[in-house]
């Protein structure tokens, strides 16, 4: 196993040792798609220009002219909408494939750790359900008329899975979109940690967004945590960026140590974050980064495949997150 700070220092030994003999035979089939893309937008612009043109043709062409051009426009609209389709299908397909063959490098650096394109866990619902991360919408969907099952008004898609443990924590991390009814609440990183340790009382950090500042109603975590009080910490940087609510006092001061708020803030600058959340309960630690983009970017069509840089942020994502598992000392079970 490489820890943490280790696999750091050693990202552009595997990037230019590892990586790019892989990315060498990417490089070629992505300039050919690109190409081919270019092309197709240039005919997709052709195409369009005939659309809006045959709306003027009725009126100023022949008659039998007027109508060939009317009888072409709806495969000509058919034409077009296909050209941004295919562009999505085969950008995705290839940026998964750059993935198959990437990914399972750099984490055989970290040991035991694997990636997936999709989260095949059954009770992936469940899990998100009673994270305490999302407490508010799921008690929407779930009134105490109905506190169980799964609710079909909450969608939880996960693309990008990644699973492993790390000093004998159970890791899994997911790039995740969760939506309401239709509509989308959330975008970015979900990390359940599972660890040796039983903590007494939940943890909630929040971080302040206008909203919140504004407007802030206690959670109630299901029967575990049926209130909750906040946590006034001495560091008033933390303290001005996240709020802090706890059942027990004394454990959420001795999980919130100053190295693991730096490093709680060094995660959300890592992934750009919008807005960060952490959940600490039983044996669990839930972080929510929401980031509003995709994460894990690898095989972008318009970047080459040699470029250092994203993969360089993919690593530094992965990598905060291990820090901030060095900090709270998971892997060792200590009673308060």
């Amino acid at each position: 196993m490489t820890y943490a700070s280790e696999f750091r220092k050693n990202a552009y030994k595997i990037f230019s040792e590892e990586i790019i003999p892989i990315a060498k035979k990417f490089e070629s089939e992505r300039i050919k798609i690109l190409k081919n893309a270019r092309l197709f937008s240039l005919a997709g612009g052709i195409l369009t220009f005939f659309i809006v043109l045959s709306f003027f043709a009725i009126a100023i062409l022949p008659e039998y002219l007027a109508r060939t051009f009317v009888s072409l426009t709806p495969i000509l609209c058919i034409l077009v909408l296909i050209i941004p389709l295919w562009y999505t299908n085969i950008k995705k397909d290839f940026e998964i494939k750059v993935k198959e063959q990437i990914f399972p490098v750099v984490l055989r650096s970290l040991g035991n750790f694997e990636w997936c394109q999709v989260n095949i866990d059954m009770h992936r619902y469940d899990k998100v359900k009673h994270s305490g991360l999302f407490y508010g919408v799921f008690k929407k969907a779930h009134p105490d008329t109905n506190p169980n099952g799964i609710n079909n008004k909450v969608f939880i898609h996960d693309d990008d899975v990644f699973t492993g443990s790390y000093k004998d924590i159970e890791i899994t991390i997911t790039d995740t979109e969760l939506s309401y009814d239709g509509d989308k609440f959330f975008q970015g990183i979900i990390i359940s940690l599972e660890t040796p340790k039983l903590y007494k009382g939940t943890t909630i950090v929040q971080q302040n967004t206008l909203l919140r500042k504004t407007y802030f109603r206690k959670w109630r975590y299901d029967e575990i945590a049926p209130y909750l009080e906040q946590v006034n910490l001495e560091d008033s940087g933390f303290m001005k960026q996240f709020s802090v609510y706890a059942t027990d006092q004394v454990e959420a001061r001795y999980i919130l140590t100053p190295s693991f708020m730096e490093r709680l803030k060094q995660v959300s600058f890592a992934f750009d974050a919008k807005q960060t959340d952490l959940c600490i309960v039983n044996n669990m630690v839930w972080l929510a980064i929401k980031t509003n983009k995709d994460m894990f970017k690898l095989g972008t069509l318009t970047k080459s495949v040699y470029d250092f840089k994203e993969f360089q942020t993919t690593m530094n994502e992965i990598t905060s997150i291990l820090e901030l598992i060095d900090e709270l000392n998971l892997d060792v079970n200590v009673g308060l």
